[in-house]
């Protein structure tokens, strides 16, 4: 999502700037000004660490710190930083429009993203004119939302509230007509009990984009226990790499009532996302 038609004042770009520092903006493709952009689509194309914040200007002395040099892109990775998150930008809209094509018109319909970050798909929803449109997140990110939506003239509502693996929950969020999740399944060690609890608030359609292995039957794979959420010890620190198989989607998603399950058709334009060698895709479970 380009900004740098908004022009935006030195005092928003600074209010960025912090938010980047914080780690509260990195991940969503995003451009402010020329010298100031995030995105993890270079990251994605690349298939490693590769920067997810071109911000040349940050002060020296916060540099070296962990967190930022990993989240940092070197300078002269600039352009194909840039044009990787253009088609990262285009295939999130893609997405918008093809759920949109195949629920049905925005301004009737109600959306949530579940582990939003900043809000791109809520922020897309309304562009297009939607009733409602949310995000929830485990992480705050309620200022990102507030300045985000002064940006953009929009009202997405951010939700503080997360899928709780102890009790197979996601509470506080109420139901909402189009539910939407991506790439959180891969964080999860009980990706069944998270697709219950989001179908449970999805009164018409469910997508979700995540990792899908090729196997045949109804299989989950898990990858090794990363810790990218401090406090889920085990058996919830498998939080990186499970992979489920499209038999078990698809099962699943007949068992709780949907009607029918659309796969997100590749366009020969927009690049298909992988990781460590399983691609994601995206499915529609519809309730007709």
């Amino acid at each position: 999502m380009d900004f740098r038609d908004k022009q935006l004042d030195e005092a928003t770009l600074d209010e960025i700037r912090s938010l980047i520092i914080e780690g509260l903006i990195s991940y969503q493709p995003f451009v402010f000004a020329e010298d100031l952009e995030a995105g993890v689509g270079y990251e994605f194309e690349e298939g490693h660490y590769a920067g997810l914040v071109h911000f040349p200007d940050m002060p020296d002395d916060l540099r070296s710190s962990p967190g930022l040099a990993r989240r940092l892109l070197p300078a002269h990775n600039k352009l194909p930083f840039r044009d990787a998150n253009r088609r990262l930008s285009a295939y999130y809209d893609y997405i918008i429009d093809w759920v949109l094509g195949e629920v049905g018109e925005a301004n009737t319909l109600s959306f949530l993203d579940v582990g939003c970050n900043n809000g791109y798909l809520p922020l897309g929803f309304l562009r297009r004119s939607a009733l409602r449109a949310a995000g929830c997140d485990r992480q705050d990110f309620s200022r990102v939302f507030r300045l985000l939506n002064r940006i953009n003239g929009s009202g997405a509502e951010f939700i503080n509230a997360w899928y709780e693996p102890a009790t197979h929950r996601l509470d506080g969020v109420g139901s909402f007509d189009v539910v939407t999740s991506m790439a959180m399944l891969c964080h999860v060690s009980d990706p069944l009990h998270l697709l219950k609890a989001l179908g449970e608030i999805s009164h018409k359609a469910l997508f979700v984009w995540t990792l899908f292995s090729d196997d045949e039957g109804n299989v989950v794979r898990y990858g090794d226990p990363r810790g990218d959420y401090p406090g889920d010890h085990f058996p919830y620190c498998f939080d990186n790499m499970t992979v489920i198989s499209v038999p078990l989607f698809r099962r699943s998603a007949e068992l709780m009532g949907f009607s029918r399950v659309v796969e997100l058709p590749n366009l020969d334009e927009i690049p298909s996302y992988a990781w460590k060698g399983f691609p994601f895709r995206g499915f529609l479970a519809i309730r007709d």
